[in-house]
């Protein structure tokens, strides 16, 4: 309680440093005469020759408690302080795609009126664009449309008489032996990026006629070992990310035997089947393309038909109605085949630089907007099965695909913790 001498106190010129204090009985006054900042000394007379008047001992009450205010006042939780919460930016892995690519007389030939046209080199030919062109066209659009989450390299088949030593020109025109096909691709797998990819692609070397290998009438076309071939280029570069090829085929595959006379087609068929399976056991699906497996008059020929149908669904990647491949004839529909293969190929999955302390709190986002967790794996993200990489499906996997945006926001919480974003 204050009493009112503290008033008299204070207004007679005392040397008080504060004034909050209380006047105290002069048995408690005696036991704290030491305390207070006048070290105990009693105040001077109130006059000359007067008696002193009691001690007065002062002592600081606890300030009242306030909350804070200003820059001192909390936060509220952010991403910046958001107790436990750790934010990375997680690239997609880009996945591998290496095109094997026919470079056999048929993808250089076409066909007016009834009558077969050799477009191999000719100046003078017909305005007709060999299958070979609207290829090389088409494949240059897809991959420049695509910028991001694809890594292209191509190697062509068979190599050409410019490729091959001298010596080895009798060997390679009685089978197809090893040489026939280059162990290094044209492009190598992911060295350029996809302007100078598409730039490369118009240099590679057309065969022109006259070229003793692979051409001179013989229907080469060794397409067992062109997949073997692209298998072991890209177990080389082999890692987390996904690996395809994409094998652009004119008609099934032809070998002639050391005699001249040609392999069985149905041994050469099942050499390039079973080289497509053991890819695909290896961990590389095959998307498969027949750009010469329509007749003139518009039906299928049916030998080709059976045998790409065998390829696409060994490769893996078969289309679920109708011709288990594709079967593009020119111009757009070639665009489109491969743009509907560049983005089944691009990936949806997003390996993490770390894991997260607590797997069920853990939020991800992509563009600004959260997306939903879903362990089904129909429509949203879900965590691999060693927990090491996010993977998006449906819908979710859809928009990432086609946004030039290559990158989730992913937040790690501590358990119990609530993950808050701005």
């Amino acid at each position: 309680m204050m009493l009112p001498a503290l008033a008299d106190a204070a207004g007679a010129g005392s040397n008080f440093e504060t004034m909050r204090c209380f006047r105290l009985p002069a048995m408690v006054l005696t036991l704290l005469a030491g305390c207070g900042p006048t070290g105990g000394k009693l105040p001077p007379p109130d006059g000359a020759g007067g008696a002193p008047s009691p001690p007065v001992i002062d002592f600081e009450l606890p300030p009242t408690l306030s909350p804070p205010s200003g820059d001192n006042a909390p936060k509220p939780p952010d991403e910046s302080n958001n107790c436990g919460v750790v934010k990375q930016a997680v690239a997609r892995k880009a996945s591998d795609v290496l095109v094997v690519l026919d470079r056999s007389h048929f993808m250089f030939s076409a066909k007016t009126d009834g009558e077969s046209v050799d477009l191999r080199g000719d100046t003078d030919a017909p305005t007709f664009r060999p299958l070979w062109d609207e290829v090389i066209s088409a494949l240059q659009k897809t991959v420049v449309s695509q910028p991001v989450g694809l890594r292209w390299g191509a190697l062509v088949y068979p190599v050409t008489s410019a490729e091959i030593p001298a010596t080895l020109s009798g060997v390679l025109q009685s089978g197809c032996a090893t040489e026939s096909v280059a162990s290094t691709p044209a492009i190598p797998l992911g060295s350029l990026d996809s302007v100078a990819f598409a730039d490369a692609l118009a240099k590679v070397e057309r065969v022109k006629r006259g070229d003793p290998v692979p051409n001179g009438g013989d229907f080469w076309r060794p397409v067992a070992l062109a997949v073997t071939r692209g298998t072991n280029i890209l177990l080389e570069a082999k890692g987390p990310q996904d690996q395809f090829m994409i094998l652009v085929a004119s008609q099934p595959p032809t070998c002639r035997n050391t005699e001249g006379n040609y392999e069985s087609r149905a041994i050469v068929k099942q050499e390039a089947v079973d080289a497509v399976l053991a890819a695909r056991m290896k961990g590389i699906q095959t998307f498969v393309m027949g750009v010469a497996a329509v007749l003139d008059g518009g039906g299928p020929d049916d030998t080709a038909v059976e045998f790409f149908n065998q390829m696409a669904e060994a490769g893996g990647r078969a289309r679920p109605s109708g011709l288990k491949f594709y079967a593009p004839e020119k111009g757009l529909a070639v665009t489109e085949s491969f743009g509907s293969i560049a983005n089944m190929a691009m990936s949806c999955r997003f390996p993490l630089s770390s894991l997260p302390p607590d797997a069920g709190n853990v939020l991800v986002r992509f563009g600004g907007q959260d997306v939903t967790r879903d362990d089904k794996q129909a429509n949203g993200w879900s965590f691999s099965p060693d927990g090491k990489t996010i993977e998006l499906w449906g819908a979710a996997c859809d928009a990432v695909r086609a946004s030039t945006k290559d990158t989730l926001d992913v937040y790690f919480g501590c358990p119990g913790e609530t993950i808050v974003v701005l």
